[in-house]
């Protein structure tokens, strides 16, 4: 099957109700994406990417309902924005970046 093919029916099946997790969600989907647009020097793979991010972003301030694991939750949505910042796929202060879901994180622990 053709690359683009494959990464077209991808595109095409994320949608809202579509998970935000690492292992199995946009997050994991938008890292794939920022290499792939770094491998390919695809400035359109980079969009998808960048949109599938503030996707994750919007998600987690607009949503209360996460558990921890690395898999499926905020634990893997902080290592895989970690990583972003690392890799110099996204810029910014890795603090301020994750401070949300580090609170979401101690509130989950705390209560």
């Amino acid at each position: 099957m053709d690359i683009d093919v494959l990464n077209s029916k991808l595109i095409s099946s994320i949608d809202d109700k579509y998970p935000i997790g690492l292992a199995y969600g946009k997050i994991g989907i938008c890292i794939y994406f920022y290499y792939l647009s770094r491998w390919e020097d695809n400035e359109e793979y980079r969009l998808i990417a960048d949109k599938l991010l503030d996707k994750v972003i919007n998600e987690l301030s607009n949503n209360q309902d996460f558990n921890i694991s690395v898999e499926y939750g905020l634990a893997g949505i902080a290592i895989g924005i970690s990583h972003l910042v690392k890799e110099k796929f996204v810029r910014g202060d890795i603090n301020e970046i994750l401070e949300e879901v580090d609170n979401q994180i101690f509130k989950l622990l705390v209560f």
